[in-house]
Formats: structure tokens, C-alpha cells, sequence
């Protein structure tokens, strides 16, 4: 199942189409449909998503994103509802394109917001409903379910709507006061567990202290490294890639894929030799290494704050990390790679996966506050297009619900959309800290 979001607008709903994490150097932008020209309002979501002035950062982990949209949005701040709500579905896995499908449902929703997570009221409230009556008729016809929010003090234009039409899309019409309130509706609506990502994280005072590369990497203080954590040489340039980059290590194809929110995580990516859980077979390749960028204090990722920690698999399987100080996943491979893809054990989603100068870049998951678990793949082949859209739509088809993909499933799932892939795993561990620290 996927979620649509619609933003409420004058002209008529915006569909949100994908969000991706960015590099934290650059600034939050919305764009149209993949286009390269940032909308008017992309300042106004910059300040909405960095921390200090915004939710989405401090919520979510990570400091830039880019949204694209289905049409242009140029003023107000009623879009910062739904914005949150797609960077929360996001999080989850479990964000839509805008084109609805069956099983799928829609969020369709208007309000501004304050930094005290109130939502205010907004004007038209009336009218944006009025015009998208061809929406919610499809929607109708489709039996796709609808939740409809708008901010509480505008519930007498909800209700005023309710009452002028004939029928009104299947699903639930409410207004909502809070954004807390509004995730806890959004749950309700889709059936989820409570999982919500910005309740404080309790401290864990029972567990011991002394470091550990399964729970926290060690970091030995500086001056004293050894020769399995070497400083930091210069920085690397980066370049811009998309969320799914293939072929050889000169070239780049911008794929339409969601973003990868890392709700549950596994990293596929097409490789050197082995599935966890498996029995180990001889790599047809040298086994990738898998470098960790781990900061000294937990939310400290300065250049001059980090050190490198390089991991090998054992059996197919990679050292399990901490997330609280991890600023940086990287997969070194050997140069006859060309394919690297990402995709949840968890949820089916597809990971952003970069390639940048001599090594792939694996994006982090947005939200911090469990363990995530992520295998990775690579081959020497380069996928078609018709490769990847077929294991996206397997993927798509599997319960996730009542079943937890396996690296051994997900390879299957490979096999048969005709990808020559061995399966390498890690998990990420989430370690209980006072709630100021993400």
C-alpha cells in the first residue's frame, strides 16, 4: 500500500511525487514534476525543514530535502500540513507518486504550522474542497479511501462542504488542532502501529558503557589512531546523482523512484558473494567493504569531528553499527561494478544509492529512534530499466504487513526479474539516549 498526498490549494490539488534526503550542504527545494527550477516557496521550505526554525530536521534526522510536486505552489504557508505528513509517510515507506492505484490510499489535507506544532487556520478552506471535486469523484469511483484534514478552526468550512454535496470521497473528514494529533489520525487511517517519530526516546540507564563496534563504534581519542580507523584525508568532491544511479562509474541515469526513507531499512546492492542466513559461496569478485563515518558526539558530523572506520563481511554479513553518531555509510566494490541498488527488507522501498568519485554513497534513514536492518547487492552487469521496474514491482506485491522480507527472499525476488545478485547484510542499532541528542 502507498499514500498519496494532496495539498489543498486555490488552483486545485498539488500532488506530492517524491521526497528525497539531499547532501547537508545544500538548501530544501520544491520542484515541479523532476524539474530543475526551485519553486518561489522553496525558501519558506528550507526554514520549514532545518532545525532551529523548522520540524522537518528535527524530526526526521536529516538536514536538506528536495519534494517534487505535480504543479506549482507559490504562496502561503497552508502547504506545511501535508508537507510534514508526506515527509512523515516518507519516513515510513510509505509515501505515493500522486497517482493513486487500488489498495492505495490518499491524504488530502490544508494548514499552516507553528514551531509549538499547532496547526493554524488558512483561507479557502471551502473552495479548495469545492475544486477538487474531480479528485475525490475518481477516488469515489476507484474505492480509493480518503482522509481529509484541515486545521480545527476551519471545521465549519469542512462542514459546509460536507453538506453541499452529494457524496463525499469514502474515508474520513476531520479537522485536527495539533500535528501530533494529525499523525495519530493519519495512523488510525492507514491502520498503523504507534510508531510515531517525534516522541522523546526513553534513557536507558541499565546498560553498560563500554564501547562497541556492535552497538557503538569505538572511537579512540585523537592522536590515537590505529591503523583500522585512519583519519580523514581531504574532501571529496560530490556530485549530484538521484536516488538510483546505474551503469559505470562515469555515468549517471536519473531515475523516477521514490525516496528512500529507510522506514525498516535493507540496502540491496548487486554484488560480491553471499546472503546472510545462507550458506557461503565462493565471490565471483573480491567481498565490497563497507565504510562508516561515525562522529565523536552523538549529532557532531564537522569534517573535523569524524573518523572512518572500514567493516568486512563475515559471512555475508557486515558488523552491526550504532546509529546515534553514524554520519556516513559508504560500499567500496571492485572497479568491474556497475550496478548499485537499493531497496527496504522492510517495506519495499528503493534506496538512494550515489556514486561519488571512487566509491557508492548509501543514504541514511531518516528516522533514528529503532534499529534498521538492510542488505546489499552488487553485479558487474548494468540493469535495464525494465529490470528494476520489475523487482520495484515485485517488491511492491509482497505482504509486508504480515511478512518481513529476507535476504534470501529479496535475492529470489532478483533472480526471477533476471538480476545476478549476491546478497550482503548489516543491521543498524538504535541505542535508547535522552531525546536532545538526535
Amino acid at each position: 500500500m502507498r499514500v498519496h498526498v494532496f495539498i489543498a490549494t486555490t488552483q486545485g490539488p498539488v500532488a506530492v511525487q517524491r521526497v528525497v534526503a539531499e547532501e547537508p550542504d545544500v538548501q530544501s527545494v520544491i520542484c515541479v514534476d523532476g524539474g530543475m527550477q526551485p519553486l518561489p516557496i522553496s525558501g519558506r521550505y528550507h526554514d520549514f525543514v532545518r532545525k532551529g526554525s523548522g520540524l522537518i530536521q528535527r524530526d526526521f534526522g536529516e538536514p536538506a530535502y528536495r519534494m517534487d510536486v505535480s504543479e506549482r505552489i507559490d504562496q502561503g504557508n497552508s502547504w506545511q500540513l501535508p508537507v510534514y505528513l508526506a515527509h512523515y509517510l516518507s519516513a515510513e515507506g510509505m509515501l505515493g507518486d500522486g497517482e493513486p492505484q487500488p489498495g492505495d490510499k490518499v491524504l488530502w489535507s490544508t494548514g499552516a504550522l507553528k514551531a509549538d506544532r499547532s496547526v493554524l487556520p488558512v483561507e479557502e478552506v471551502f473552495n479548495k474542497l469545492t475544486l477538487s471535486a474531480e479528485l475525490f469523484g475518481k477516488l469515489k469511483d476507484n474505492q480509493v479511501p480518503c482522509l481529509v484534514l484541515v486545521p480545527a478552526q476551519d471545521e465549519s468550512a469542512l462542514v459546509r462542504w460536507q453538506e453541499s454535496v452529494e457524496g463525499p470521497p469514502d474515508g474520513l473528514q476531520t479537522s485536527v488542532a495539533d500535528l501530533d494529533g494529525a499523525v495519530r489520525l493519519l495512523k488510525d487511517f492507514l491502520e498503523l502501529k504507534d510508531s510515531s517519530p517525534m516522541q522523546p526516546a526513553p534513557v536507558d540507564n541499565a546498560g553498560g558503557t563500554e564501547p562497541s563496534l556492535l552497538r557503538e563504534p569505538y572511537l579512540p581519542p585523537p592522536g590515537m589512531l590505529s591503523e583500522s580507523v585512519p583519519a580523514l584525508g581531504p574532501e571529496r568532491e560530490t556530485e549530484c546523482h538521484s536516488p538510483l544511479t546505474t551503469g559505470n562509474a562515469s555515468q549517471t541515469y536519473k531515475k523516477a523512484w521514490s525516496a528512500w526513507p529507510w522506514a525498516g531499512l535493507a540496502v540491496l546492492m548487486l554484488a560480491g558473494g553471499g546472503v546472510a542466513g545462507w550458506s557461503w559461496m565462493q565471490a565471483s569478485m573480491p567481498p565490497p567493504r563497507l565504510v562508516i563515518e561515525v562522529a565523536q558526539a552523538p549529532g557532531d558530523c564537522g569534517r573535523q569531528n569524524v573518523l572512518e572506520q572500514a567493516l568486512l563481511p563475515m559471512d555475508g554479513v557486515f558488523p552491526e553499527v550504532g546509529l546515534n553518531r553514524l554520519c556516513a555509510l559508504w560500499m567500496e566494490v571492485p572497479p568491474e561494478v556497475s550496478t548499485v541498488v537499493g531497496v527496504s527488507l522492510d517495506n519495499g522501498a528503493l534506496v538512494p544509492v550515489n556514486f561519488n568519485i571512487d566509491r557508492w554513497r548509501i543514504s541514511l534513514p531518516n528516522q533514528r529512534f529503532r534499529d534498521r536492518e538492510y542488505a546489499l547487492l552488487v553485479a558487474k552487469e548494468t540493469l535495464l530499466d525494465a529490470n528494476l521496474s520489475a523487482l520495484s514491482s515485485e517488491l511492491g506485491r509482497h505482504p509486508w504487513d504480515a511478512e518481513h522480507l529476507t535476504a534470501a527472499g529479496l535475492l529470489e525476488l532478483a533472480k526471477k526479474q533476471g538480476i545476478d545478485a549476491e546478497v550482503y547484510t548489516q543491521k543498524l542499532i538504535y541505542r535508547k539516549m535522552s531525546y536532545r541528542d538526535f
